[in-house]
């Protein structure tokens, strides 16, 4: 099981960020820490902790933490943990808050498995 134990809202009209947050993996005693939370338009998804690099063309870069090597677990981690951010969210409000989609539906960025 995956609670939301922390999440920092930011809000920025031009951002697809929408705050931070940190996730316990029960079974495993594990906590995220930092991840980050974005909307854009209906697709959601949380970017685990990553360090900023540049590339040799001085673009830059993310490198994330944390990788799964399997497409699907992947993506069924990130529906547990878009459903405990949902979870955190009403509780946090006291309202029966919409969310739009509970899917994870990362934009496609040229993804590892591809």
């Amino acid at each position: 099981m995956i609670t939301c134990t922390k999440f920092e809202s930011y809000e920025s009209p031009n951002s697809a960020l929408k705050g931070t947050c940190n996730f316990l993996v029960e079974g495993l005693d594990m906590e995220l820490r930092n991840c980050m939370y974005f909307e854009k338009g209906p697709q959601r998804w949380i970017n685990y902790p990553s360090k900023k690099y540049q590339t040799k063309t001085g673009e830059t870069g993310y490198f994330s933490f944390i990788f799964f090597k399997d497409k699907e677990k992947h993506n069924q981690f990130q529906n547990e943990c878009l459903k405990a951010l949902d979870e955190k969210l009403k509780f946090t409000h006291n309202t029966q808050t919409t969310i739009p989609n509970t899917q994870y539906t990362k934009p496609s960025m040229g993804e590892p498995w591809n």
